[in-house]
């Protein structure tokens, strides 16, 4: 379970890290992208980013809440794979997460806290 959660945390903080890189790099050539990317990493961003600092100051060792997987969930669906392609997560890693999301979604919340 830590190397998934390990994983998890690569991937998720490869998200907040790349993304405005990649936009501004890009410069105006390629708002009509840069406004797709947003509409994309959106809901992600907006429900997993204190999470994902709880995340990396403990080490790895917290689980990701519903909430923050329904947002990687719905992420997967809105977004193409070459999209993902581009920033440097594959779909066998973005398969993970999803993954993982599935499996958090049918514990009840009672046994995913301590």
């Amino acid at each position: 379970m830590a190397s998934i959660a390990f994983k998890l945390f690569f991937l998720i903080s490869l998200l907040v890290l790349v993304l405005p890189t990649s936009m501004a790099l890009n410069g105006g050539s390629m708002a009509l992208n840069a406004t797709t990317t947003m509409n994309c990493f959106n809901p992600l961003l907006q429900s997993c980013r204190n999470e994902i600092v709880t995340f990396i100051t403990n080490n790895g060792l917290v689980v990701i809440r519903s909430a923050c997987c329904q947002a990687i969930l719905n992420f997967r669906r809105d977004c193409l794979s070459e999209f993902l392609t581009s920033l440097g997560i594959t779909l066998q890693d973005f398969h993970i997460l999803e993954t993982y999301c599935k499996l958090i979604a049918k514990v009840p919340p009672s046994k995913l806290s301590p």
